[in-house]
């Protein structure tokens, strides 16, 4: 029943509006499906909406491995740490950490994993919009908040 539509109608009007989830599932179902939903436009699609993408993505692995990195963001952060506004506060036994000027990138393990696609800081805090349009603020304790 697939194979009635063209491609080019899958491609561009109905797989880019599932959710990745379904998209997933959809290309499961048959090897025919599985090439559609494994398309790079499809992809492409998902990732700059999702993501919030304004420039092109020229890499080698193409959209879909780029969309799962971006699932798998890791966010690093360096400079002043003051007020623990870089989000490192906790120290190797469980206490704050005195360093607060960091000139190595380091990594903000609260948050990992999140899908993270902008962020910003400012005087005493840090943002971070993820993809799925959630605000995560980092504060004086390092705490994530999700208005």
């Amino acid at each position: 029943m697939s194979q009635m539509l063209p491609s080019e109608i899958w491609l561009t009007q109905i797989l880019p509006r599932l959710q990745v989830s379904s998209l997933v599932t959809f290309g499961s179902v048959c090897k025919h499906w599985h090439a559609l939903a494994g398309d790079d436009l499809v992809w492409r699609d998902h990732a700059i909406a999702d993501f919030h993408l304004v420039h092109s993505y020229h890499g080698n692995h193409g959209w879909k491995d780029f969309y799962v990195r971006l699932l798998d963001s890791v966010v690093y952060t360096w400079g002043e740490n003051s007020a623990f506004r870089l989000g490192h506060s906790q120290g190797r036994i469980g206490r704050q950490s005195r360093v607060f000027h960091t000139a190595i990138p380091q990594k903000v393990n609260t948050l990992s994993n999140q899908a993270i696609a902008v962020i910003t800081s400012g005087h005493s805090s840090f943002h971070a919009l993820d993809g799925y349009g959630k605000i995560r603020i980092l504060t004086k304790a390092s705490i994530i908040m999700e208005p």
